[in-house]
């Protein structure tokens, strides 16, 4: 009998490690079409600007100007595609280093940033709860809060007066940290697809981006165990909240 349960549990590890195998494929299957389907549309560009370039040699210098400038803007949005792609490498294989993180300190310093450096409305209020020491790997989680923060300054950019909410609370073993803009928002209906690879609901828009930044996220956080949820209405605003272990 004993033989018996040792061989039922040894078959039951084999199909938790198949599922887990195919899983992952799937998973591989499914970046590697993204990849190959997305990095296509700036080389695309590149070529195509490139070659009417060179079809039309007597071109009028402000014409030439402009095409050179659509390669340009293809070249740089494909360079960032490419650096997305090595980060989310790099934190597929990363092993977390857990340690005693300031996140106080460490959200301050990305505000700063940000501001600098984001697209933001006219009038661009933010505003967070204070933070105690977390315990959790610094690098990932400074990419978790870069991200969230640079996408709620961006999709709010669009108001005049934007307001940028980030909320702070323990809830039984879970430190749960939520990103709140006053932006364009999404349909919660399509909330899943905000994380996959590439994926962008608002393409057409003048707000920049690769859609890398949420799928890096999302493998992030399941790297650290936790994990990110997200809420929206269009129009109204979006919210991202994660939840780490304690």
């Amino acid at each position: 009998p004993e033989q018996n349960i040792g061989l039922i549990i040894d078959i039951n590890d084999i199909k938790v490690l198949e599922a887990q195998r195919q899983a992952v494929n799937e998973e591989l299957k499914a970046f590697m079409y993204s990849v190959a389907h997305d990095l296509r549309a700036p080389v695309r560009h590149i070529a195509s600007f490139d070659e009417v370039s060179r079809e039309e040699p007597d071109a009028p210098a402000a014409e030439r100007e402009l095409y050179l400038s659509y390669v340009e803007q293809s070249a740089d949005k494909l360079g960032k595609m490419i650096d997305g792609l090595l980060m989310l490498s790099r934190n597929q294989r990363y092993v977390p280093q857990i340690v005693p993180v300031n996140v106080e300190s460490l959200l301050e310093t990305l505000i700063r940033k940000t501001r600098q450096s984001e697209q933001q409305a006219p009038e661009l209020i933010i505003e967070h709860d204070a933070f105690p020491i977390i315990h959790t790997d610094s690098g990932l989680i400074e990419q978790v809060i870069q991200n969230l923060l640079s996408n709620a300054i961006k999709y709010s950019s669009t108001r005049e007066r934007a307001v940028v909410r980030i909320n702070y609370y323990l809830q039984e073993s879970q430190h749960i940290i939520s990103f709140s803009d006053n932006g364009i928002g999404f349909d919660p209906m399509y909330a899943d697809k905000l994380f996959k690879l590439f994926s962008r609901l608002y393409v057409d828009d003048d707000i920049p981006g690769t859609g890398v930044g949420l799928a890096s996220v999302h493998r992030i956080m399941r790297n650290l165990n936790g994990v990110i949820e997200a809420d929206g209405k269009p129009g109204f605003g979006a919210t991202f909240t994660v939840r780490l272990p304690v």
